[in-house]
């Protein structure tokens, strides 16, 4: 086991690897939300300052305002697609799908992934009471799920209006 130890590197701090309330991402990747909104067909592009990405809160920051829940909730029943949702429900769901992509594929392509999402995400926009009924229609989904970010968004918002949230 020393052997072991030896050959991988120190662990990290949570601090490392969680989200801090009040940070901001300031270099979006290839594969984050700034990305995505810059895609043809997505959505707008973000606004950048001389070229400079756009600076992008992270999801516990957004969860940290009072009034994120109120027009999560209303959303959740009236949006269709992530195109259609707010920046800043875009940038939660963009970092839940990153953080539950378990082998980083960039599809949902598990039924293990599709679960650990939908409860991750129930219980950070607070819909606990409707996390049995998520987990029925994950069920339903099957073993082998295959959904991009697009199309597991889609499929989140259809099922939260399905359940009734």
């Amino acid at each position: 086991m020393a052997a072991c130890k030896a050959l991988l590197p120190p662990a990290l701090s949570p601090d490392q690897v969680e989200p801090t309330p009040g940070t901001i991402l300031q270099s979006p990747g290839p594969g984050d939300v700034a990305s995505l909104l810059a895609s043809p067909g997505v959505g707008p592009s973000p606004p950048t300052a001389q070229g400079a990405p756009a600076a992008t809160l992270d999801s516990a920051t957004i969860m940290a305002d009072p009034g994120f829940f109120g027009t999560c909730k209303q959303e959740l029943l009236s949006v269709t697609s992530l195109a259609s949702l707010s920046g800043n429900m875009q940038v939660v769901f963009q970092e839940y799908f990153s953080k539950y992509d378990l082998n980083g594929s960039g599809i949902v392509d598990s039924g293990k992934e599709l679960t650990q999402m939908c409860t991750n995400l129930a219980f950070a926009l607070k819909l606990g009471a409707a996390l049995p009924k998520l987990l029925e229609a994950v069920e339903a989904v099957g073993p082998e799920p295959s959904m991009d970010l697009t199309a597991f968004v889609e499929w989140f918002l259809g099922t939260c209006k399905q359940v009734g949230i």
